[in-house]
C-alpha cells in the first residue's frame, strides 16, 4: 500500500512539474549596464588630471549642475557689476 501511495505521489508530481516549468521557461533578461565613458578633468591649480569614469546618463546630469552652478555665478556677477555701475 505505501509502494502505491509513493508512485501516486511521484506520478503527480511528473504531472505538476511540466506546468510549473512553462511559467519560467520565459526569463526576463537582465537589464543591460551603461556602458562608462572616461574623461580626464585637471583642476585648476594642477598640472595632474585625474580620470572620471560615468555612464552617458551620470555626464548628462553633471553636466547640467555645472551649467547651472556657471549661470548662478555670472549672474551674481553681473548683479555686482550692476551696483557698481550707479554709483
Amino acid at each position: 500500500m505505501n509502494t502505491r501511495m509513493l508512485v501516486a505521489f511521484l506520478g503527480g508530481g511528473l504531472i505538476v512539474s511540466p506546468a510549473a516549468a512553462q511559467e519560467t521557461s520565459t526569463p526576463v533578461p537582465p537589464p543591460v549596464p551603461e556602458k562608462k565613458i572616461c574623461r580626464t578633468i585637471t583642476p585648476t591649480g594642477s598640472i595632474m588630471g585625474k580620470r572620471f569614469c560615468l555612464t552617458k546618463t551620470e555626464w548628462q546630469k553633471l553636466n547640467a549642475i555645472n551649467a547651472d552652478n556657471a549661470e548662478t555665478g555670472l549672474a551674481g556677477r553681473r548683479l555686482r557689476n550692476q551696483k557698481n555701475s550707479d554709483f
